[in-house]
């Protein structure tokens, strides 16, 4: 895919895209390679996702009182 040693190719921006998705190098490859700038969308969009479901409101867990949960154990026996 390329004709110079500067240049990445796709396994190296690739690998650099999944390792930080708001990488900006290898301009030179992903403006020339359509599979990296998928590749690159695509990677860009799970980490929106990811962002998302992170920011996701979870209830605090409440653990069953010890005391009553062994007397309940208890009476099933």
């Amino acid at each position: 895919m390329n004709t110079t040693s500067d240049m990445m190719n796709c396994d190296e921006y690739q690998q650099a895209i999944a390792a930080d998705p708001a990488f900006d190098g290898g301009a030179d490859h992903v403006s020339g390679c359509a599979d990296c700038r998928l590749y690159r969308d695509a990677i860009r969009s799970l980490n929106v996702d990811i962002a998302k479901a992170l920011k996701l409101d979870v209830p605090a867990l409440k653990m069953p009182d010890p005391v009553s949960y062994t007397h309940l154990r208890a009476h099933e026996t």
